[in-house]
């Protein structure tokens, strides 16, 4: 468990990521605010893939 506390760390949002925070993005796509957001890539892996 300390490890996955100290690699999450290191990580640009401080943590590993979260099913809710992927489940916020998609509810927004799928809103009318994200009705202009086209052609765009969203990268889910909160910066872990940098340390694969």
């Amino acid at each position: 468990m300390e490890r996955r506390v100290a690699l999450g760390q290191l990580f640009p949002g401080g943590e590993w990521g979260r099913p809710g925070a992927a489940a916020r993005l998609v509810g927004f796509l799928c809103s009318p605010d994200g009705r202009r957001t086209t052609g765009q890539g969203h990268d889910s892996a909160g910066g872990s893939d940098r340390y694969a």
